[in-house]
């Protein structure tokens, strides 16, 4: 199997615009094998912030427990109301453990070997 030909355009350039930085890598992909490494790494990244909402909730559970002075309501004492929000707590601060486990970093560099087809 014969590697592309891929021809650069040629343009003009004047000395003074020229610098020494010129590391150049070519990637050549087909679009389709873009597409589901991109949507793979969207898809990761929507997985990383998962931790949130519950994150949120847990705020929101402890401003709540720390501001309230539980009544009686709804035919419930107090302090069923109270332990009913200790447990929501506590288990909205398991899921943000669970997310935060779950959490899979990845470097740009990653993606770029990734897209090259480096299985490093």
């Amino acid at each position: 199997m014969s590697t592309p030909k891929v021809e650069l355009a040629t343009i003009p350039v004047s000395p003074d615009d020229i610098y020494t930085n010129l590391q150049i890598g070519v990637i050549v992909v087909s679009e389709d094998k873009l597409v589901r490494i991109l949507e793979k790494d969207r898809e990761r990244i929507k997985r990383n912030v998962a931790w949130t909402a519950p994150a949120s909730f847990f705020i929101s559970l402890i401003v709540t427990i720390l501001t309230t002075d539980f009544k009686n309501k709804w035919g419930m004492p107090a302090e069923t109301w109270q332990a009913l929000f200790y447990v929501a707590t506590a288990i909205s601060a398991l899921f943000i453990i669970i997310f935060c486990f779950k959490v899979k970093k990845k470097s740009i560099d990653d993606l770029i070997k990734e897209i090259k087809g480096n299985k490093e």
